[in-house]
């Protein structure tokens, strides 16, 4: 791995390599409330670590399972009713992804800003990965919070909430969400934290049947967003 992609501080000196599909990374966490050890390999989160598993993750991810990186795990999230609040980075700092999953009341909300001019370079499929710009991360999320809509957005075509369904299903798996479908709309917005124009998706997860206002979901985001920035985000 070349010096400048190694591991960040907040990581505890782990190397955090790429999955076996090139989509994201593999990293070691402890939960801070209930200490369970835990592994987010990409976009798959693994809880049921034996201990000789947990020995050969560590010497595969060089981490010092006394010294791991706090992050609380979802089981303890669903359990205050608190939801999970997650972000991939994309180009190191150009756009970031986000997702929002919480069980009561039942949301599950998909959303991303990435720089229009780095994503107009782009011509194939980005992979996710770790935070490597905390700084930048928590500017685009104030920025988000802040932004008024345009009187006209483009909303979901269906095969483009299909696209989505096919890598995070509506609901995360939840019972009586088998039907749901993403809502949601797609905005070109200057953005200063990522130098430019940004284009902006937010997504929610809904029956079939229910209708949603673009300015009812830029609030229900904004909403998460101030819940998520009263925290620490990852990377911080």
């Amino acid at each position: 791995m070349p010096k400048e992609e190694r591991i960040l501080p907040a990581l505890g000196g782990q190397s955090a390599p790429l999955t076996s599909g090139g989509q994201g990374r593999r990293v070691l966490f402890c939960c801070a409330s209930c200490q369970r050890i835990w592994l987010q390999d990409g976009s798959r989160v693994v809880f049921d670590l034996s201990t000789q598993r947990l020995a050969t993750l560590a010497q595969e991810l060089s981490a010092d399972l006394a010294q791991l990186p706090p992050a609380t795990c979802r089981f303890c999230l669903f359990q205050h009713g608190r939801g999970a609040f997650e972000v991939d980075e994309y180009g190191r700092g150009q756009g970031y992804g986000l997702s929002w999953e919480c069980p009561d009341p039942l949301t599950h909300a998909l959303g991303a800003v990435t720089a229009h001019q780095w994503m107009a370079r782009q011509t194939a499929p980005t992979a996710a990965d770790i935070v490597t710009r905390p700084d930048r991360l928590r500017a685009v999320l104030r920025w988000l919070q802040a932004i008024r809509l345009p009187r006209q957005v483009q909303l979901f075509p269906p095969e483009y909430s299909a696209a989505l369904a096919a890598d995070n299903r509506p609901g995360f798996g939840a019972s009586g969400t088998e039907d749901w479908q993403w809502k949601g709309f797609i905005v070109v917005l200057p953005c200063p934290p990522l130098g430019g124009p940004a284009i902006v998706t937010l997504g929610l997860a809904l029956p079939p049947s229910e209708a949603l206002a673009s300015a009812d979901l830029l609030e229900l985001w904004q909403l998460l967003l101030e819940v998520a920035l009263a925290g620490k985000l990852a990377g911080e």
